[in-house]
């Protein structure tokens, strides 16, 4: 059986034209891809070029007969970034806000990930502990208000601004759970 002609050049084709790129071309390329990864900056220029390369000669993406593939080539590496930023985008945003506290309270760096103190382990254990603080002060709302605040980062006037408690709510609260944690410590 015999399969349909396409209008697109086949793989053999392909691999021909990557391989009679010169130096230059590779390099005229390089620097096209680096333009192209601008906001990307954790990207590598030869990492888009190969996966390009690549999209070619496992058919992802088609040099159309009458084309020239250096242009072609050209516009692939363009929507390839493009597809790359696209992702990159769709990923969260972490801010300094977001990384977890290291010992001395400052958010950690990523020298301290992978260390056996900040294992999935000990965040379900930090995670177990939160959820015992807050059943042991199910019925204090003042409690949890400052639990909440702490959480968040807020300072104690923004706690009792967000919660409508005074001052002396506040602190008498504050006092409670201090006194339930040093009871937890000793």
């Amino acid at each position: 059986m015999k399969l349909p002609a396409t209008n697109n050049h086949d793989r053999r084709e392909v691999e021909d034209a990557l391989n009679a790129f010169t130096k230059e071309d590779w390099e005229r390329f390089r620097r096209v891809a680096r333009y192209q990864l601008y906001r990307l900056a954790h990207l590598d220029p030869m990492d888009l070029l190969m996966d390009t390369a690549g999209r070619f000669i496992d058919g992802r993406r088609n040099w159309p007969r009458g084309e020239l593939f250096q242009a072609v080539f050209y516009n692939a590496i363009r929507s390839v970034a493009d597809e790359y930023r696209a992702e990159d985008a769709a990923k969260p945003y972490i801010t300094m806000a977001d990384m977890p506290s290291g010992p001395d309270g400052e958010p950690a760096n990523l020298e301290n990930f992978g260390t056996q103190e900040l294992s999935p382990e000990k965040a379900l254990e930090a995670q177990q502990g939160i959820d015992g603080v807050f059943a042991e002060f199910k019925d204090d709302e003042d409690v949890q208000a400052v639990i909440v605040g702490r959480m968040e980062g807020l300072t104690a006037e923004e706690v009792q601004g967000a919660f409508a408690i005074t001052p002396d709510e506040y602190h008498a609260a504050r006092k409670r759970l201090e006194r339930w944690i040093d009871r937890q410590i000793d």
